[in-house]
């Protein structure tokens, strides 16, 4: 009969696996979030360049609206992204200390054993960290800018 549960160096294993899919999980979803944010930024800045080209014709309410509505979407969407892409790598941080910590501790039993591919690196790549981190916040500094240019062209 075999046991249902593993114990020693095999359950630290398990838990190495485990901590790897959680944290590609939360490196997927800093992804998702980036490409939704490229998607629907996209569609606001054609919406935000039809509106401005519209304008030499006689404004409506509807146009009026608009030149302060997308701005204002552009800004909460790009800084509602950066926070959740500030919140992931800092969940991603934290399980690759704790993944770490169990692979010393696999490591200090087994000398020379590691995952699958993976160095001693926290495993990590900071540089790739950079575009998640900027790109939402210069988004919403861009939206601000033209935001506040309207409202300036209101005055």
């Amino acid at each position: 009969m075999t046991d249902a549960h593993p114990s020693g160096n095999d359950a630290v294993d398990l838990d190495v696996l485990r901590f790897d899919g959680e944290i590609r999980l939360e490196l997927e979803l800093v992804g998702q979030r980036m490409v939704w944010l490229s998607i629907s930024h996209s569609f606001l800045f054609s919406a935000f360049s039809v509106e401005v080209v519209a304008r030499a014709s006689a404004a409506s309410a509807i146009r009026l609206v608009l030149r302060h509505a997308i701005p204002l979407i552009g800004v909460v969407s790009a800084i509602a992204v950066g926070l959740a892409v500030l919140a992931a790598q800092a969940a991603a941080r934290s399980l690759r200390r704790e993944r770490a910590e169990l692979e010393a501790r696999r490591a200090d039993t087994s000398p020379g054993w590691l995952a699958p591919g993976l160095t001693r690196s926290i495993w990590i790549l900071r540089p790739g960290d950079l575009p998640p981190r900027l790109m939402p916040w210069v988004l919403a500094l861009t939206w601000d800018r033209r935001f506040d240019d309207e409202v300036g062209r209101q005055r």
